[in-house]
């Protein structure tokens, strides 16, 4: 094995010297496949990647497209692939976050030295321009009801999708209103229109005050909901991207199974209501830490001895609520205080053994890595009150 590693090694620094990036960085990861603690080829992959574009892949990028079938288009970005049923513009502007994300993730975890692995290869997301396409393509693919869920990422298929936030079911009474206020408008244009032609002047004069009035009304309905709609679209973009890239990094590992709080805590740490502002766990958060807070003020928060064995989401959403804003919290007071030793418990989370697992070996590998449950679940709850 030591003469395969060496043998590429000189053969990647060949390639390097004679301006052949992407066939050095495919030979540095035959050598990290071969040893994945080899520093110099880990260090000079990131260098590669940190400077060059993903190659393309034609045959992969027509295997997908026969894959997802008719209705998809193909947007291209440096790295993800990412096939939509939306309008074009918000699409763009999925993208664009999707790559801020990208660049926030391995920026943050390179910063406090996870050696999180740079894409092999770029990423599918899949958009969709409604909620119902989206849930109908989510249970005929994947057999998953969606529920109060605005979006996934699948391990099975290994990306992500979600949809255009303002066709959320819990938005169809504003939606309807709209449209009623939007048809009420066209009447109004054709009555004022006809009072015109009568010369009708004190007529035209008040049902163009009723239609000033109604669109006052539309145009705040519009605002609110394409406002809301947008807080929704960034959060869930940053958070599924999230738990796509730990999976293709490295962070977390595709067969294993994780805790909740770990995996969402993640996640929820770099959401965000607005993309301009930097965002991570290590940034101001708008929502979590106010639910976070408020379940500590309603003695809701779940005992540590119980909650760092949850596997997955309750289907009750209020009762999902409590469990993200924990992992939310959790996850961001052991990356602040507790770094070394969370990444000490992620290193044991990745070597266990494939497959389901005992929900008690996560409290044991939790107690291994950081310590005794008690003193810690304190400096928990002191934290949590103060969350801000």
């Amino acid at each position: 094995v030591d003469g395969d590693v060496d043998t590429r090694m000189a053969l990647a620094r060949w390639c390097q010297q004679n301006q052949m990036p992407n066939q050095a960085a495919d030979l540095y990861w035959e050598v990290l496949d071969l040893n994945p603690a080899h520093e110099q080829a880990y260090k000079r992959l990131v260098k590669i990647r940190d400077t060059t574009r993903l190659p393309d892949d034609e045959q992969r990028q027509a295997k997908l497209i026969k894959a997802y079938g008719d209705g998809f288009d193909l947007y291209v970005s440096p790295h993800f692939l990412i096939f939509y049923q939306a309008e074009k513009q918000w699409m763009l502007n999925r993208a664009a976050l999707l790559e801020k994300a990208h660049d926030t993730y391995f920026n943050t975890f390179r910063r406090y030295d996870y050696r999180v692995l740079p894409l092999r290869q770029r990423l599918v997301c899949v958009l969709f321009a409604d909620h119902d396409s989206y849930a109908a393509f989510a249970l005929e693919r994947d057999g998953i009801k969606v529920g109060w869920m605005t979006g996934y990422y699948s391990r099975r298929t290994n990306d992500i999708q979600f949809y255009d936030d303002r066709s959320a079911p819990h938005f169809k009474p504003v939606v309807d209103r709209m449209r009623q206020l939007e048809n009420m408008n066209a009447q109004l244009r054709e009555r004022i229109t006809d009072a015109r032609r009568a010369r009708n002047h004190a007529v035209v004069l008040h049902l163009q005050r009723q239609q000033k009035q109604l669109l006052r009304e539309l145009t705040f309905y519009r605002n609110r909901h394409e406002a809301i709609a947008k807080i929704g679209d960034a959060a869930k973009t940053v958070h599924e991207a999230i738990h796509q890239l730990a999976f293709n990094s490295g962070l977390h590992v595709q067969d294993r199974a994780y805790p909740f709080w770990l995996v969402e805590g993640l996640a929820t740490n770099f959401e965000t209501d607005n993309p301009a502002k930097p965002f991570g766990p290590l940034r101001k958060h708008e929502l979590r830490p106010k639910q976070a807070r408020q379940l500590f003020e309603q003695g809701a928060i779940i005992p540590l001895e119980d909650f760092l064995t949850v596997q997955r989401a309750p289907a009750d959403p209020q009762a999902a609520h409590v469990v993200y804003a924990q992992a939310f919290a959790l996850f961001r007071f052991l990356f602040r205080y507790e770094n070394e030793k969370l990444r000490q418990y992620m290193k044991l989370t990745n070597e266990a053994e494939p497959g389901p697992r005992d929900p008690q070996q996560f409290r044991q590998e939790f107690i291994a890595a950081l310590g005794p449950l008690a003193p810690l679940e304190k400096r928990f709850h002191d934290y949590v009150r103060k969350l801000d």
